[in-house]
């Protein structure tokens, strides 16, 4: 079995001294790539989870379908209606949701 040979540092940590020494160095620092790609990553793994099917980067990126309410308002329709035969809300189902 593959064993690290040595201490791994705290992530969390590691991140944190980053941040300390581009402030300290004067430097910039922009993790703006990395986020939009780790986000877009989680994003890909619910659409491909709901509709349970693989999904391409690219297919997932131009996907016409929006899971975000129509409007940002404190009385705007909160989205999916509780069924009134079931009392359940509308659940995703692999092979049946469509994500593209």
């Amino acid at each position: 079995m593959w064993k690290l040979n040595e201490k791994s540092k705290n992530p969390y940590q590691v991140e944190h001294d980053e941040l300390h020494r581009h402030i300290r160095e004067d430097k910039p620092i922009n993790n703006a790539y990395y986020t939009a790609e780790s986000t877009m990553t989680s994003i890909i793994g619910r659409m491909a989870t709901y509709s349970g099917k693989e999904l391409k980067w690219d297919e997932a990126l131009n996907s016409e379908i929006s899971i975000m309410p129509k409007n940002y308002a404190w009385d705007a329709d909160p989205g999916p209606k509780i069924d009134p035969e079931t009392g359940l809300y509308p659940c995703p189902e692999p092979g049946v949701t469509k994500v593209i």
